[in-house]
């Protein structure tokens, strides 16, 4: 029998410990076996700088828990940097990845942050606001506990660029869209691309069981880095998963389990980018003194 598996990571001893975070009036653990969910017993504590062949090799183990079957979901501290998640997603093409950010000051908040501003591919994570553990717990029973048949792309006013390139990406990685959401929608997934302002983010909070969303950056981001910050701490229900086009990658993970195609072509995207950065006769380069002029 398959299981649902919750899987918490941090960087440091010095990080708070996830298991014992309160979720309401329980504790994190407690939150999610009460919904079915068998969360690890006690954190993996490994950093991504201090030992990276032993974080790849969680990567490995947890991928293969989902190979076998089980609906796996990971969160992990951003730290004050955000290596670990990024590297771990990387790692696990069809596992989703929901980073913490951590607090401290104001560049290290933003650079935990924006963590989830990574290039299209199976690296794409989903990140909450900071210390916004109820939100992370929230979005991974979402995940956990539902069996979605696709997602609702919710619309700002008029269709844009991004919207169609949001679009065009889930499609890509054979995610059925279901529409518009529903005004008042309690119930589903919901993707969109929402402009950062309180407005824009009225539009996608709280709609239906779980929401995935992107930003565009303009010209004044460095200025709405904080706005955004700001706004995601009064998320309910939702998670950043950065770029438009990273966004179907994160959104197909948090399906994958229930979607064998979905997998499938998440494996072969990571397996397309890894083999990019091969020579042309499909081998790693070998470094040796005769590689340099």
């Amino acid at each position: 029998m398959p299981e649902k598996l919750l899987v918490q990571m941090r960087a440091s001893d010095r990080d708070p410990v996830l298991s014992t975070q309160p979720i309401g009036s329980v504790s994190f653990n407690d939150y999610f076996l009460k919904q079915g969910i068998r969360p690890l017993k006690g954190d993996l504590v490994v950093s991504c700088h201090g030992n990276t062949d032993l974080t790849l090799r969680y990567a490995r183990q947890i991928q293969k828990l989902a190979d076998e079957g089980n609906k796996v979901v990971v969160i992990a501290h951003g730290g004050l940097f955000f290596a670990l998640p990024s590297l771990l997603a990387a790692n696990v093409p069809t596992v989703p990845v929901i980073s913490i950010p951590m607090d401290g000051n104001e560049y290290a908040q933003a650079a935990s942050f924006l963590g989830a501003y990574v290039p299209p591919g199976t690296a794409a994570i989903g990140t909450v606001g900071i210390h916004q553990y109820n939100v992370a717990a929230k979005v991974a029973c979402a995940v956990l506990n539902n069996q979605f048949d696709g997602v609702y792309q919710a619309v700002h006013v008029r269709e844009k660029k991004e919207d169609r390139q949001l679009r065009q990406g889930l499609q890509s990685l054979g995610v059925e869209i279901l529409g518009e959401p529903p005004t008042g929608m309690k119930e589903g997934f919901v993707v969109g691309v929402p402009p950062v302002t309180d407005v824009g983010f009225s539009v996608i909070d709280g709609c239906g069981d779980l929401v995935v969303y992107g930003t565009v950056p303009d010209e004044g981001y460095q200025g709405n880095i904080r706005t955004h910050l700001n706004l995601a701490d009064k998320l309910t229900n939702a998670v950043w998963a950065g770029r438009p086009d990273a966004v179907p990658y994160f959104v197909a993970k948090c399906l994958a389990a229930d979607h064998p195609d979905i997998a499938v072509n998440l494996k072969a995207a990571a397996e397309k980018k890894a083999k990019s950065y091969l020579s042309e006769d499909g081998r790693p380069r070998e470094l040796t003194l005769e590689s340099f002029v």
